[in-house]
């Protein structure tokens, strides 16, 4: 974990989930090639449904092997997130199909404070 700015930086999935989740309001991510499958998009889901002052996260998951059914669970989760006003997210180069990616677009559509959403 790093802390720059108000930001706090996490490069690897152990360090997220037993990082103190209920105080986090803004959160970088940083987990691209990081062979992070299904089970760990739902592991990294279920801890960020945890996070409920949240309101900016920046989550890299570029080149993982990220299947459709974890992509749509991360979705499930971080509707969850009821505070959350500003989400990037990078799924690209993950086993998800075009479907699934509307799918999980519409999901983070359903975050109702949402206001910026790069996807």
């Amino acid at each position: 974990m790093i802390q720059q700015n108000k930001s706090t930086i996490f490069e690897s999935l152990e360090d997220f989930v037993s990082s103190s989740l209920q105080s986090h309001e803004d959160v970088l991510i940083h987990l691209r090639y990081n062979e992070i499958s299904k089970n760990g998009a739902q592991i990294l889901g279920e801890g960020l449904a945890n996070c409920p002052f949240l309101t900016k996260l920046i989550l890299y998951l570029s080149y993982n092997t990220i299947e459709s059914h974890g992509a749509i669970f991360l979705g499930q989760s971080l509707v969850k997130c009821i505070n959350l006003k500003n989400l990037v997210l990078w799924i690209y180069g993950n086993e998800v199909n075009e479907e699934d990616s509307h799918r999980l677009k519409l999901k983070l559509k359903k975050i109702k404070r949402l206001v910026k959403l790069f996807y």
